[in-house]
């Protein structure tokens, strides 16, 4: 038979107008693993920490527990008889060996205290702050996300109330030829306009790191372009690309002869003049890569510069390796944003001519805010949100096998 005497010592905080330390006991006797006094009878109303005594369980103390027990059977004898008799001589004896713990555990149990309520206070504070922030992004983003997809599988036109449709907006959708219009000029757009953008907003950063006389003049010229709204740009661009009296084909004729084209007027000129008008945007990444090089040691460079590496070199084998994850964030964020092109369709074409600056968001504006098909706009909402999805994760996919991290990790492989 199994038996011995287990005392819980239990240490607990209290705060009211002040804070307080208190420091509760309790014993009991366990026989077979049975407790038989209940040892948390005094130290338990402190608190809740659970503690093991040879497989029993016991409360006592929500801050510490010392585990003071005893199996030989002479004391088991004696403190059943104390017990009985309401004794605590063997309590005292057994708390005072352990007085230095027990303060311990007091001690710690206040620093524990104040950790807490502080938590707390900062937990407090952080929920205030963030609320405007949740508020809104509850209203104004989570709500009409989750009343998009709804609304996706309903008939919808502002003016009656919704009718339950299921997916026959989405077959409608692959069954028109518009759609497939919309997703081809988008996507020849994308494959065209981002890597042009990328390798020019870093040509450009690159030139912009050099030490030359008036940088920061030259800096803003390039970065001022991307602070112009969306709409003041592309009325610009319709004048810079007006085929008779625009600026870019006077100075073809005049400089070099050439008569230009029609530029957005006609339906084989008219994408390659809007990628050529998205170059003038490339401030923001040319901004982001230049302060990536600038981030790179230049210990690596004077390294490589003994090993006898020239300026291309040593851009090919260090500057290049080390931004390359800022290449890849440049590459996502373009990707994303060629699929939502509308402005430049909205101002400058109007998806012509004959569809040809058809862009996906262009349409989705149509039947949303012309023709009032909000049902079929919001189920067009959602496979545009399914295509970046899928072109980003294959991006990012892909980064494994050219993205460098300075931790020596390259594509998450050590």
């Amino acid at each position: 038979m199994e038996q011995f005497v287990y005392i819980a010592v239990g240490t607990g905080v209290g705060t009211g107008v002040g804070t307080g330390v208190g420091t509760g006991v309790g014993a009991g006797v366990v026989i077979d693993g049975t407790l038989h006094r209940g040892a948390h009878d005094m130290a338990g109303e402190l608190g809740h920490t659970t503690v093991d005594a040879d497989g029993v369980r016991c409360s006592c103390g929500n801050y510490g527990c010392l585990d003071l027990y005893t199996s030989s059977g002479a004391i088991v004898s004696d403190a059943l008889a104390a017990l009985e008799r309401g004794e605590g001589s063997l309590i005292e004896k057994l708390v005072s060996e352990r007085r230095e713990d027990i303060n311990i555990m007091t001690t710690q149990a206040m620093g524990q205290h104040v950790t807490r309520r502080r938590w707390k206070r900062r937990n407090v504070a952080y929920f205030v702050f963030l609320s405007p922030w949740l508020i809104g992004f509850v209203i104004w983003i989570g709500g009409p996300l989750v009343a998009s997809i709804f609304l996706s599988l309903t008939q919808y036109d502002i003016l009656t109330p919704p009718r339950w449709v299921g997916i026959d907006n989405y077959r409608q959708l692959f069954n028109d030829d518009l759609f497939w219009q919309a997703l081809k000029v988008t996507m020849i757009y994308t494959f065209i306009g981002v890597p042009l953008m990328v390798l020019t907003s870093l040509g450009l950063a690159v030139l912009l790191n050099q030490r030359v006389l008036g940088l920061s003049v030259f800096r803003t010229i390039f970065y001022l372009p991307t602070v112009t709204t969306g709409v003041a740009a592309a009325l610009l661009w319709v004048w810079l690309l007006q085929p008779d009296f625009g600026l870019i084909n006077n100075m073809l004729w005049n400089i070099f002869g050439i008569r230009g084209p029609q530029w957005l007027y006609d339906e084989n000129w008219v994408l390659p003049a809007l990628v050529l008008k998205s170059l003038w945007g490339v401030g923001g990444p040319m901004l982001i890569y230049l302060a990536a090089l600038q981030g790179v040691p230049t210990h690596l460079y004077e390294a490589a510069e003994l090993d006898g590496a020239n300026a291309l070199r040593r851009f090919v084998h260090v500057s290049l390796p080390m931004i390359t994850p800022v290449i890849l964030f440049n590459l996502v964020m373009g990707i994303i944003a060629s699929f939502q092109v509308f402005t430049d369709a909205q101002v400058m074409t109007k998806g012509g001519p004959n569809y040809a600056s058809y862009f996906y968001v262009y349409y989705l504006y149509q039947n949303a805010f012309q023709f009032f098909r909000m049902g079929f706009a919001s189920a067009q909402a959602w496979i545009l949100f399914l295509i970046i999805l899928v072109f980003t994760t294959i991006t990012l996919r892909f980064s494994a096998f050219w993205v460098y991290y300075e931790g020596g990790r390259q594509g998450g492989r050590a």
